[in-house]
């Protein structure tokens, strides 16, 4: 079974909700496919790693009709690739208390037309 979560739950931590005694958190490393329309609402892959930390597992690469992928970038524009040998998360911020604060990192896919 799966569980989907509504983002706008999330309260500023990276824990998001407690369900019969289990912990969900959200994942600190996204991929999107990066074009309108695209399913799952443009998610393509969601990991954690703790912060400061490199990306150890590269996804397979999504797949869109009528082009080819062309890597995973840093912002929306696909201006700077994210290199999965020497990039890593940021690393941990902490609130008052001594939280770590959630930090998202995400990485868009390039398309080439065909």
């Amino acid at each position: 079974s799966s569980f989907h979560y509504d983002a706008k739950r999330y309260d500023g931590k990276n824990k998001f909700k407690t369900y019969y005694g289990f912990d969900f958190y959200f994942s600190n490393c996204n991929y999107f496919y990066n074009y309108d329309g695209a399913e799952n609402d443009g998610y393509y892959w969601s990991d954690n790693y703790d912060y400061g930390e490199e990306i150890t597992y590269v996804p397979q690469n999504p797949e869109r009709e009528g082009y080819i992928f062309g890597g995973w970038f840093k912002e929306p524009e696909c201006v700077n690739i994210w290199n999965f040998d020497t990039d890593t998360l940021p690393e941990a911020k902490y609130n008052e208390e001594g939280e770590a604060l959630y930090q998202e990192t995400r990485l868009y896919a390039k398309w080439y037309l065909q």
